[in-house]
């Protein structure tokens, strides 16, 4: 299913995305940690920064953060 998942965003033009690549790499993100590809995930997340981003998507940014924190073994600050 995350191959099939892969494939399919690969498919994406970006350039033609309309917005959508915080989204798909919010995506990107899910799969590598369903993946336990947590260090990529992170660098991921990295890579993006949260303030810019409209509400909701800094909330689901934090949401993946955490996820990935608790993943490497780490708890975020304030839990």
């Amino acid at each position: 299913m995350l191959h099939e998942a892969k494939a399919e965003l690969d498919k994406f033009d970006l350039g033609q995305s309309y917005g959508l690549e915080i989204p798909l790499e919010f995506i990107r993100t899910k799969i590598d940690l369903e993946e336990h590809l947590v260090d990529k995930a992170l660098k991921r997340l990295k890579g993006i920064e949260p303030t810019t981003l409209p509400i909701p998507l800094q909330i689901e940014y934090q949401q993946l953060q955490a996820q990935a924190l608790i993943a490497q073994g780490n708890l975020p600050s304030g839990v």
